[in-house]
C-alpha cells in the first residue's frame, strides 16, 4: 500500500468516526471494491470521502471536475473562446483545451454519491484531528456551480500527466471553503464546531425537521 493509500484510508476512517460521533450511524463500503463511494450511512445516504493539505495557505477545496481526458490538454488560443450557455460544462472544456473527456469527475457521476466531507489540514502532516471539515450535500455543491459556472471555469487547473506512465490527465476546480459555507446550506468548522451543530448536520444531511 503506498503512502497515499494509507492517508486515503486514514482518512475515511476518521470520517466515519466524525458522523458516528455527529449522530450519523455509517459504515466504510468501499473494503470490497475501491471504486464503490467511500461510506454510506444506515439510511442508505452514500459520502464521498476527500482531504486537502496545506488549507492554511490556498484555504480552498480542490473539486475534482474531470477524472480522465485523453489527448494532450492544451488551450487553444486561435478559438477565441468565450463559454457557451448552450452547452455542458464538459464540452466547454472540451472546445477549451481541445481534448476528450473520458471520465467525469465523481460529483457529476449519477447515483455515485449524495453529499461530501472534506478533511482539511492546515500542513502536510495528515493526522487525528483535522483543523476543518467540511459537509456539503450534492444538490448544494452544484447549485453552487451552476451560479458561478463562468466564474469558476476560468479557475479550471490541469493535470497534464500524460506521456509520462499515465495515459489520462485530470482537471480539478479551487473552490473557496468559506465561500461555499457562506453560500450553501453546507457546514464547515472545527471538529469541536461541527459537534455542537450536529443535529442541525443531522437535520441536513438525512431531510428530517428538527
Amino acid at each position: 500500500m503506498s503512502y497515499y493509500d494509507k492517508e486515503t484510508k486514514f482518512t475515511e476512517n476518521l470520517a466515519c468516526e466524525i458522523l458516528n460521533n455527529i449522530g450519523i450511524k455509517n459504515y466504510l463500503n468501499n473494503l470490497v471494491s475501491i471504486t464503490d463511494v467511500d461510506i454510506k450511512t444506515e439510511s442508505g445516504l452514500k459520502i464521498d470521502v476527500q482531504f486537502s493539505k496545506n488549507f492554511a495557505k490556498y484555504g480552498d477545496y480542490r473539486l475534482d471536475i474531470i477524472s480522465a481526458y485523453s489527448h494532450n490538454c492544451v488551450e487553444n488560443k486561435m478559438n477565441n473562446f468565450s463559454y457557451d450557455e448552450n452547452i455542458s460544462f464538459t464540452s466547454n472544456f472540451e472546445y477549451k483545451y481541445n481534448c476528450t473527456v473520458n471520465k467525469v469527475g465523481k460529483l457529476f457521476q449519477k447515483d455515485y454519491l449524495d453529499a461530501l466531507i472534506i478533511l482539511f489540514y492546515n500542513g502536510v502532516k495528515i493526522n487525528k484531528k483535522p483543523d476543518y471539515i467540511l459537509i456539503i450535500k450534492k444538490d448544494d455543491l452544484i447549485s453552487y456551480l451552476k451560479v458561478n459556472k463562468k466564474t469558476l471555469f476560468n479557475e479550471i487547473k490541469i493535470n497534464n500527466k500524460i506521456g509520462l506512465q499515465d495515459k489520462h490527465g485530470s482537471a480539478f476546480i479551487p473552490i473557496n471553503a468559506k465561500s461555499l459555507h457562506l453560500n450553501t446550506g453546507c457546514f464547515f468548522g472545527t471538529v469541536g464546531e461541527l459537534l455542537i451543530q450536529k443535529e442541525e448536520i443531522k437535520s441536513y444531511l438525512l431531510d428530517k425537521k428538527l
